[in-house]
């Protein structure tokens, strides 16, 4: 049962990862990154409760220019890892800061954060990094960001990670204002 709930979850990902790919929408659009971090932030809440994660928000109205939905997918892959690989009793900070003509979203935990190595492998699809250097088992497909990626790079979004092992991890993305 188990495989083939994994199975489906990856199917339904790469399904995804096709649709996106070949989405014609990359029309653009100003709003407010607030609401767009607001929603992921609920959404995600139950499975951070159950861990007892702690997600803090850093962030005032900043308008952007961008695809409303895409910015939204993007935020939700951040959290949706972050939340994953979070320790018990943790805290995930979502920021938004202005920096020159762009803004930049970021989602930092305090995971086992990603050696240097793996850190431009890890947008690739299936990759995962070797569970048996973690003490962490985290079920998943190695699509999450590979799909984040793809996004940006569709929708010309810069996507990035700052980490240091056992120090957490910084995703962000860099947003035209």
């Amino acid at each position: 049962m188990a495989e083939t709930i994994k199975l489906r979850n990856i199917s339904e990902a790469l399904l995804g990862l096709a649709k996106q790919q070949d989405a014609a929408d990359i029309s653009r659009e100003e709003f407010d990154v607030v609401p767009i971090v607001a929603s992921a932030v609920e959404s995600f809440a139950p499975l951070a409760g159950d861990k007892l994660i702690t997600i803090t928000q850093e962030i005032s109205p900043i308008r952007v220019t961008a695809n409303k939905a895409a910015l939204e997918h993007i935020v939700r892959i951040l959290l949706d890892n972050a939340v994953k690989y979070s320790p018990v009793n943790s805290t995930i900070t979502l920021k938004a800061v202005e920096e020159g003509d762009y803004v930049v979203v970021s989602v930092t935990d305090e995971g086992p954060g990603i050696a240097a190595e793996h850190q431009t492998k890890i947008f690739d699809r299936f990759y995962r990094v070797d569970e048996s250097r973690s003490s962490q088992h985290v079920e998943g497909s190695g699509l999450g960001l590979a799909i984040a990626k793809s996004i940006a790079i569709r929708h010309e979004l810069g996507l990035s990670v700052r980490s240091v092992p056992e120090k957490g991890a910084e995703f962000a993305v860099r947003v035209p204002r």
